[in-house]
């Protein structure tokens, strides 16, 4: 885990700590560990680390700005994730330069990958982006806010994301709308899908919403209001 006092953190599963490295900045963002044990994480000091379980640097990426998005490794290893110089970043898993894809704002989200390699993610400028295995914009769809939290792949393949206009989307592959619908207040959530296919994500309008997913508009469950 990581810290604003620029360490990041390994402990045991019984709490005591097993190793921490500082890094030149705040670690803000989670996490993401491959089927090696090798961890990744991003830092406000422009560095992606890549480190050993036993706590040491495997090796770091420079990119230009802080970092914020938590990375999502691809089925062929390759890592994705977004940086405040508006890219958005894939690496080989040794570490070097695979292509990067230009947004027109900061990338806070963390990306979502599809087992094809199709990339969603959601920068400051108040679109969700379709970037494929190769680096290529597919499709954009534009919101009426930031899409800062991440999207969710569910298992028909469509794409699910909150945005600060207060409305939960749900896009299908093509980057149409499937359906959309609004909260009482701007969405800093990530949807969660669970395996019946609920789908879960809370607002700022300090409700969880719960809904039934189908080919249709879903409707939400219904709500247990306060007295």
């Amino acid at each position: 885990m990581g810290a604003n006092d620029h360490f990041f953190y390994a402990l045991t599963t019984e709490g005591e700590l097993k190793w921490m490295r500082e890094t030149g900045g705040h670690v803000t963002c989670s996490p993401a560990v491959d089927s090696e044990g090798t961890i990744y994480v991003g830092s406000w000091d422009g560095n992606l680390y890549a480190f050993h379980a036993s706590g040491a640097v495997k090796w770091k990426y420079r990119t230009g700005s802080p970092i914020h998005s938590s990375p999502a490794i691809g089925r062929d290893g390759t890592l994705y994730f977004g940086c405040d110089d508006h890219f958005l970043y894939a690496l080989k898993p040794e570490g070097t330069f695979k292509w990067r894809f230009q947004t027109d704002d900061v990338v806070y989200s963390s990306p979502a990958v599809t087992a094809e390699g199709m990339v969603y993610v959601g920068p400051y400028d108040d679109c969700l982006y379709a970037v494929d295995s190769k680096g290529a914009l597919k499709w954009r769809y534009q919101t009426g806010g930031d899409v800062r939290p991440s999207p969710a792949v569910a298992e028909d393949g469509s794409i699910c994301f909150g945005s600060w206009d207060g409305c939960l989307y749900a896009l299908n592959a093509n980057g149409s709308l499937l359906w959309k619908y609004q909260t009482e207040a701007l969405i800093d959530s990530s949807p969660a899908i669970a395996a019946d296919g609920t789908l879960y994500i809370g607002s700022n309008d300090r409700y969880l919403y719960a809904f039934r997913r189908s080919h249709a508009r879903p409707a939400p469950l219904p709500p247990s209001l306060p007295e």
